[in-house]
């Protein structure tokens, strides 16, 4: 099977940082008032569109939209770095909780680790399939991570994330380097994320995009979160599934598909 599949991170593979939109989201309407003659249901709609619409680019990015969008509503706001602090202080001390729980074997990598991940990735590793992440989050810690929940062996050193300026960072670049380096044509990519940055680069390419569209608030779910399958769709993804628990159903639509 000469085909390259790139994997998001974060609530396609992992649940380590499961729960972050909520963080995110709480933290953004602090600093966003709902203003007059203006519903609730509207002021988070807005930040909806950060918060998911702006999944799979780097968190800052997210964070310099929504300062743009507090200033046109003439809101004065902390600058983008001081909200990203805030942000990565209430996610890692989650996070951090979660990863100390795994080493101390009080909880297993299966329990932080997207249903049907470890099938779907023996089955393409049998196939000799190639297998990449990338990932908006810092490679450092999705390298840790990757090697925590014990699917590091499935990728080798393609396992790609933030480094540098996170204003500089795109996923683009490296999709296309994958490519160069393994020969495989755009037709023969599939991008499996629950951001629209990989499903768009993906289709833009001309691959097969899947939508992982899990729900970060009720971990293995076996339900697609609502606003992730109407985003991701959106986005022009060819298929969503909350998980891959469903393995078999799932390989045959793919090999139906491609």
């Amino acid at each position: 099977m000469n085909k390259l599949f790139i994997f998001d991170f974060d609530g396609t593979l992992s649940w380590l940082r499961a729960g972050w939109p909520k963080i995110m989201t709480q933290l953004l309407s602090e600093y966003l008032p709902i203003l007059q003659n203006e519903t609730e249901e509207y002021r988070n709609r807005l930040i909806e569109d950060i918060t998911f619409g702006l999944s799979g680019q780097a968190t800052m990015v997210q964070m310099q939209y929504f300062v743009r969008l507090a200033n046109l509503r003439k809101q004065i706001v902390p600058p983008a770095s001081i909200l990203y602090q805030d942000y990565l202080f209430r996610l890692n001390a989650i996070v951090d909780n979660r990863k100390k729980m795994i080493r101390n074997n009080d909880k297993s990598p299966l329990d932080f680790l997207i249903q049907g991940s470890i099938e779907f990735l023996t089955w393409l590793e049998n196939k000799e399939s190639v297998c990449a992440i990338v990932s908006g989050t810092e490679q450092d810690l999705v390298r840790e991570e990757a090697q925590l929940l014990g699917i590091s062996r499935f990728f080798g050193e393609r396992i790609y994330g933030c480094t540098g300026d996170p204003l500089m960072y795109k996923k683009a670049s490296i999709f296309s380097q994958l490519m160069k380096d393994t020969g495989v044509s755009g037709k023969n990519v599939i991008a499996l994320g629950d951001g629209p940055v990989e499903i768009k680069e993906c289709k833009r390419l001309g691959g097969y995009a899947v939508a992982i569209c899990s729900d970060e608030e009720q971990i293995h779910s076996k339900t697609c979160d609502p606003i992730k399958q109407t985003q991701l769709l959106a986005a022009g993804a060819d298929t969503a599934i909350p998980n891959f628990t469903d393995v078999i159903n799932f390989l045959d639509c793919l090999d139906e598909t491609l």
